[in-house]
């Protein structure tokens, strides 16, 4: 050990005795300034601007564009000037063959020479971690975790790049050329990840060997031991093949056997890390404040309870759908890792594939016109057809058929399953919420809501704008009911209504119940069924008698809330405070004063006088609403609010909920004043900051007795606030980053050479 620290020191002595090693140094202290100013200038003028801030240790360092992976792409060249003449130098001069016959070893050279190396390398994670002192000064509650995590992935990084350059340095007596090929094998590693991907056997070794994004995740601040066992098995490989080399030009040996070893030196490195990187074997760090990198503690305990059963994830990806492209065999792997964060919970998960063209085609030569649309498929997407079933080949063909043919994953757990869909949304990929919805269905009972659909109701298969199919079977749609947990069917009352139902909604019908269906949707009430009716201003009729036996009724007239720049009859309502005493959901809205748009809503009247509690839901928020009694003109210049005809000053309830126990059990009923905040357009209602949405999903969260939509909470990230934006004292931060610190480098560099050149 003596002999490495000695080699070491003297290899140290000659790199900070030439001007190189600190050129470098200086270079990166200014280049660490520059791009960490670059990104707080942008933060300074979105907080003084006070537009919402992302957490900001990891949007200015940590996130895969911080300035940590800005920094590490800037790496890539400076490491191979350094290990350039590490042994290149020895071997130019002559110097080698002292070493070779001296009783020094070659691993002692070796190491010793890497050791220097480590020791460089602790500078310049310095002056990278110049960056994290500066952001614990400037971010209030600033991530540390998150910081330490990046340096030790950036110094991992260092380090297997000083190895690969070590023994490129060994091959040559020419350090361009040695500075040359060690970029050029760097060039290689980061590419290959990207090659043959699309061949399953040389996938996985291709991906392990590719060293590019592999400190993204260190960097964003999850520390796992496959990653760290990557670096440490490249930097053992190429130490090896070093000592290797060097024993060989040492002693005579032929080519073939040359070969032979390095290609077992090559094989066991690869052996070890496919062990290392199998999900029993691998351990996770989640070094952030809020365990961003960790799924909640509900998905953990629904994995949980799946016991050791097999999680079997089965993707079926269609060729001639355009949603082919996300699952197709080059993006395996990146796709593979949006399963990882569950299977490091779930270990005995697996995830395969299958591959298949369909697509549906009218007409009696289908299965003609269909191989020759994938066949041309194929040649676009340069792969080949036999890695892809016919239909006929597939078991589940009828089920793909009714998910559209779409890229989706299905989820076995024993005999059940399920499917997990993309969606057209910037995210694309199934969320933690949709994943554990999924999830849960394999093991708990399936909650399946029941829309009638016999009275001219809002029909749930329809796109149009009163039509509920995004809110409830829309397969592409993220936030519709089927994607959340639950089952969607259609129930006509003019047969008995079964008790095994979560939920029974009843939408506009436009016109009177036949006597057996209200008998029939009367006694599904009286067993304790939960029910949701939603009416409309002019449906008092036909409602009321059905809502009476709850306490409940639409009064006569329509809600009118006049607004600038919009009609009169389109009501901005809010969640009461009384109702988030029933769900933390409704509390939220209530704080947040979240709006929820009825485009014509009628008011509600109701009594607790009955067996029901009843509580206001919605209402109009204001004193600006009324009640308008009669018709009127929506586009009206203006409506006048008019006691003399029988209109009411709000504010107004539009919707309540009602609750008893029936046999042991919570009964949950809601009656909402308006049909269309369930509907399409309102949904996804785009120039006005509504909540529909939450609205809805909260609704049906209550209804279920809260099994689903999972209620995932999302930790609120501490550091997003600067603790100051004054030019003065950011421009004190930039004098001492781009000034001061590279400066003394300079000055401190200038008094050593100067020094040595005269002695």
């Amino acid at each position: 050990m003596q002999t490495i620290k000695k080699i070491a020191g003297v290899e140290l002595y000659q790199l900070f005795y030439s001007p190189i090693g600190w050129i470098l140094i200086a270079i990166l202290t200014i280049q660490c300034g520059i791009t960490y100013h670059n990104y707080i200038d942008d933060t300074v003028i979105m907080q003084d601007l006070h537009y919402e801030l992302p957490p900001l240790t990891s949007w200015i360092l940590g996130s895969s564009q911080g300035a940590f992976n800005q920094i590490v792409l800037k790496l890539f060249l400076f490491l191979p000037l350094i290990t350039m003449g590490l042994l290149s130098r020895e071997i130019n001069s002559g110097t080698i063959k002292l070493l070779y016959s001296s009783p020094i070893s070659i691993r002692s050279i070796v190491l010793g020479k890497f050791l220097a190396m480590m020791v460089y390398n602790l500078i310049l994670l310095a002056v990278i971690s110049s960056l994290a002192v500066v952001a614990v000064i400037h971010i209030q509650s600033a991530d540390v975790g998150m910081l330490l995590s990046g340096l030790l992935g950036i110094y991992l990084l260092l380090c297997a790049y000083s190895a690969i350059g070590l023994f490129m340095s060994s091959l040559t007596s020419y350090q361009v050329v040695a500075a040359i090929c060690t970029i050029s094998v760097l060039a290689v590693l980061s590419y290959i990840g990207s090659v043959w991907q699309d061949i399953d056997f040389v996938r996985d070794l291709t991906y392990f060997l590719s060293i590019s994004g592999r400190t993204e995740k260190l960097i964003s601040g999850l520390i796992s031991t496959k990653d760290v066992f990557y670096f440490i098995l490249i930097i053992l490989l190429f130490l090896t093949y070093t000592v290797f080399h060097l024993w060989t030009k040492r002693k005579t040996s032929s080519w073939l056997f040359r070969f032979n070893w390095y290609v077992i030196i090559m094989a066991g490195t690869l052996a070890l890390g496919y062990l290392s990187s199998r999900p029993r074997f691998t351990f996770y760090y989640d070094a952030t404040a809020v365990k961003a990198h960790t799924i909640s503690k509900i998905n953990q305990q629904l994995l949980a309870n799946t016991g050791d059963q097999e999680l079997k994830v089965t993707n079926f990806v269609n060729l001639l759908n355009d949603t082919y492209v996300s699952g197709q065999p080059r993006q395996r792997n990146n796709d593979l890792s949006r399963w990882e964060q569950y299977i490091r919970f779930k270990s005995n998960t697996t995830v395969d594939y299958v591959y298949y063209y369909d697509k549906n085609i009218v007409g009696s030569h289908r299965a003609d016109s269909l191989r020759e649309m994938a066949q041309s498929a194929a040649r676009s997407f340069r792969t080949i057809l036999s890695r892809f079933k016919s239909p006929d080949e597939v078991n589940e063909i009828d089920e793909l058929r009714e998910e559209g043919d779409r890229y989706v994953s299905r989820l076995s757990l024993g005999n059940k399953h399920t499917y997990l869909r993309l969606f057209g949304d910037m995210l694309v990929y199934p969320s933690e919420r949709e994943v554990g919805a999924a999830v849960k269905r394999l093991i708990v009972p399936v909650p399946v809501v029941a829309f009638l659909q016999s009275e001219h109701e809002r029909a749930i298969s329809k796109s149009g704008d009163r039509d509920y199919k995004l809110t409830t079977r829309q397969l592409n749609y993220r936030y519709a009911l089927i994607n959340q947990g639950f089952d969607v069917i259609t129930v006509d009352p003019g047969s008995p209504i079964p008790d095994s139902l979560t939920t029974l909604f009843i939408g506009d019908p436009r016109v009177p119940f036949a006597p057996g269906a209200l008998a029939n949707i009367q006694s599904y009430i009286d067993r304790g069924g939960n029910l949701v009716i939603a009416g409309e201003p002019d449906k008092q009729e036909i409602l009321n008698p059905l809502l009476k036996s709850l306490g409940i009724s639409l009064e006569s007239g329509t809600v009118v809330q006049p607004h600038a720049n919009h009609a009169p009859s389109l009501i901005l309502a809010r969640v009461t405070g009384q109702a988030g005493r029933y769900n933390h959901q409704w509390n939220d809205l209530n704080q947040q004063k979240s709006i929820v748009s009825m485009p014509g809503a009628a008011a509600l009247s109701y009594s607790d006088s009955g067996s029901f509690t009843i509580t206001p839901l919605l209402y109009t928020g204001d004193s600006l609403s009324w009640n308008k009694k009669g018709p009127f003109s929506i586009d009206s210049i203006q409506i006048a609010f008019d006691p003399d005809k029988g209109d009411i000053k709000g504010p107004l309830v539009t919707a309540v909920l009602a609750e008893r126990t029936v046999r042991g059990k919570a009964q949950h009923i809601i009656v909402t004043g308006d049909a269309d905040l369930f509907s399409n357009t309102e949904i996804t209602r785009k120039n006005m900051a509504t909540e529909n949405q939450a609205f809805v999903l909260s609704l049906f969260y209550w209804l279920s007795d809260g099994k689903f939509p999972l209620d995932i909470v999302t930790p609120k990230n501490p550091d997003m606030l600067l603790k100051f934006t004054e030019d003065a004292k950011i421009n004190k931060l930039k004098m001492v980053q781009l000034g001061i610190l590279p400066g003394a480098v300079v000055i401190f560099s200038t008094i050593l050479l100067i020094r040595r050149r005269r002695k």
